[in-house]
């Protein structure tokens, strides 16, 4: 029972663990094509935001 219980709570944090890198990626994946795509990309070489 107890390694029933190990094994369960193991699954659980591995499919944790994975979808909340899928978020982190998908979330910084938005920001560079969506956000900086409508207020420009910080650090151009001619210092503008645009």
């Amino acid at each position: 029972m107890l390694l029933a219980l190990i094994g369960l709570f193991g699954l659980i944090g591995a499919v944790m663990a994975a979808v909340a890198h899928m978020v982190s990626k998908d979330s910084a994946e938005y920001d560079r094509r969506i956000v900086w795509k409508i207020k420009g990309y910080p650090n151009r070489k001619n210092g503008s935001g645009d």
